[in-house]
């Protein structure tokens, strides 16, 4: 009877996460086109939340059946010092996945709100500003997760003076390797934070002038008069030239009659 009991109850547990796990947050259309990707967020996190708490509950199950069938002590595993030092370590990792994944949901969601377009009125964010924005929310993810397996892995109890080690003797056999790359990203970087060019300014770079149509952390992409669309590595640009930038001016021939006053042919 306590082995169907302990069955039974793991059905409806796991049975009522399942029933959760069908069910998805809605967030009202406002804050929705304030903040585009924060729902699809949120229900990634409430699934894989629920589907951990899933797996748990067979695990206590499983437990608490070798337990009644006289295989395993789980009351007495989870009093002494193994059990315990168990728990508190699920309890420090879930919390911190949780504050992870609050501090990501929320600056995330503050830079997709900065990039969303027409919220009251606002104008559409320059390319300079879309493409600051966006390395900084892929800059965040990676430091976020990398601090958080950081931390979890010393949670568990593994030394990661070693993973430092080798990562930073791997990011310096990569750092040889990439030159180029590297270059690239700097000096784009520069560029944009000086705003030298955004997507549709007319451009000329090197021998190429036509209008920018895409600018990433690494390349620019020009789209001469002719249609040919080339892209080019921001480590190859050593000066370029932006014609909507402030003062412009066109130098052209007008043919006037002798016959037409000279003076107001120069007004004109």
């Amino acid at each position: 009877m306590r082995s169907l009991a302990i069955i039974g109850i793991a059905a409806f547990v796991s049975g009522m996460f399942s029933r959760w796990l069908a069910k998805t947050i809605t967030l009202s259309p406002h804050t929705q086109r304030n903040y585009p990707e924060l729902q699809k967020r949120l229900n990634g996190w409430l699934s894989a939340a629920l589907k951990t708490a899933r797996i748990l509950t067979v695990c206590v199950a499983v437990m608490l059946l070798l337990s009644a069938w006289g295989l395993f002590d789980f009351w007495n595993w989870l009093q002494n010092g193994a059990g315990q030092k168990t728990v508190d370590i699920l309890i420090r990792i879930a919390l911190i996945l949780f504050f992870s994944a609050v501090g990501w949901t929320v600056l995330a969601s503050l830079i997709e709100n900065r990039l969303a377009s027409d919220i009251h009125g606002r104008p559409l964010p320059s390319a300079r500003t879309r493409t600051l924005l966006t390395l900084f929310r892929n800059a965040l993810a990676v430091i976020i997760s990398t601090i958080t397996i950081m931390i979890v892995l010393s949670e568990i109890g593994v030394n990661i003076a070693p993973l430092l080690a080798g990562a930073g003797a791997l990011g310096l056999a990569i750092s040889f390797g990439s030159q180029t790359l590297v270059k690239d990203i700097i000096t784009g970087v520069f560029i944009q934070f000086e705003n030298g060019m955004n997507t549709g300014d007319l451009v000329t770079i090197g021998p190429l002038t036509g209008t920018v149509e895409r600018m990433s952390i690494r390349s620019v992409g020009v789209r001469q008069d002719t249609g040919a669309y080339h892209i080019i590595p921001w480590s190859s640009i050593t000066t370029f030239a932006n014609f909507v930038r402030g003062i412009g001016s066109v130098v052209a021939n007008y043919d006037v009659d002798r016959h037409e006053d000279a003076d107001k042919a120069n007004q004109h």
